[in-house]
């Protein structure tokens, strides 16, 4: 194959890409604020499994007709690789979960691959579904891809004999790797609590965010004092104890709504990484791989608990492509692209 499409359905968001097969490189991209929790929030709760197929087959192939639009190519009939929440109970298409321990170099992915007709106009696609990956008590779908891209980039293909992965983002993941493997994973409902805490509770009257996107770069970084106060209150107080503390921050006047904002998502971000903290001597280091803003906001957090020393930042370049990355590795793990003829990403 010349190109292929690689797509990254979240929850929130939907990321396509056109990738020059041979050398291995992103060509164009378009995104989408209609990830799988909104398409299926649209369609209702009463929706069967094949509406939400035909949603979401109209979408992407909107998604092609736009990126086709954007680099002036024919996109038809082209390969899709899809990872994320499609393939999830309320997606396009549910699949079981891979199950750990996991091989970091995408063989052990679970997939199914169809013949898809999507759009008014039915056009042919051959469809590479990518499952998640679960243990006894939790699950991830999507981040399983960006494990196996990050681990696919030859200067971080070392730390796959030991690290502990974190992932923020509204789940927030922290992956357990060892011997080349998957071995354990925790997630984190960080970013959904900061949202629906700001949104729904009695704090939306003292604090408030320049945006409800947990991914938007001002998250946690502005007013860095209130950040970092909120980091160093949850590890004194306790996670339950230090939330009631943005009301009374508000009642006496010692942040306004936003770097209230700002000491809520310290308290939460700080409550999480204390968890880690104890497990950070015998397992570590700690890749951080995670969008640009949030990625420096959990290097505030790391400081303020005296650990950045164990911490090792990913660029932010390789994390927003990772689950391209791992589209690729998944692809050549089965003989299903060319040679690369460029120097592996």
């Amino acid at each position: 194959m010349q190109f292929f499409l690689s797509c990254d359905w979240g929850s929130s968001t939907c990321r396509l890409r056109l990738v020059l097969a041979e050398e291995r490189q992103i060509a164009a991209q378009v995104r989408s604020d209609r990830g799988a929790s909104v398409i299926t929030a649209e369609l209702g709760a009463s929706t069967d499994s094949a509406q939400r197929a035909v949603a979401f087959a109209t979408h992407l192939d909107e998604m092609i007709e736009a990126l086709a639009n954007q680099c002036g190519k024919n996109l038809d009939d082209l390969p899709v690789v899809i990872s994320g929440m499609a393939t999830s109970a309320h997606g396009w298409r549910e699949l079981p979960y891979a199950t750990v321990p996991f091989a970091v170099n995408g063989s052990d992915l679970v997939y199914v691959e169809e013949e898809c007709s999507l759009g008014p106009r039915k056009r042919k696609h051959k469809v590479f579904f990518l499952s998640g990956l679960r243990t006894e008590d939790d699950v991830i779908r999507g981040e399983e891809c960006e494990i196996v891209g990050l681990f696919r980039c030859e200067e971080w293909r070392g730390y796959q004999q030991q690290c502990i992965i974190v992932l923020p983002g509204t789940h927030s993941k922290h992956v357990t790797v060892r011997a080349g493997k998957v071995a354990s994973f925790r997630t984190y409902m960080t970013g959904e609590l900061f949202h629906v805490l700001l949104t729904h509770s009695v704090l939306r009257y003292t604090a408030r965010a320049d945006s409800s996107n947990v991914s938007d770069t001002s998250y946690g970084l502005e007013q860095d004092s209130a950040f970092r106060a909120g980091v160093r209150t949850a590890r004194a107080d306790g996670l339950s104890a230090s939330i009631f503390r943005v009301r009374t921050n508000g009642l006496f006047g010692r942040f306004g709504p936003q770097a209230n904002a700002h000491f809520l998502s310290g308290v939460l971000i700080g409550s999480e990484l204390l968890n880690l903290l104890p497990r950070l001597q015998r397992e570590g280091p700690v890749v951080l791989c995670g969008p640009r803003g949030l990625q420096r906001a959990y290097e505030i957090a790391f400081s303020t608990l005296d650990a950045s020393s164990f911490v090792l930042p990913v660029p932010p370049a390789t994390s927003e492509t990772a689950a391209t990355a791992g589209h690729i590795a998944f692809l050549e793990s089965r003989g299903l692209l060319p040679a690369c003829s460029g120097k592996t990403s």
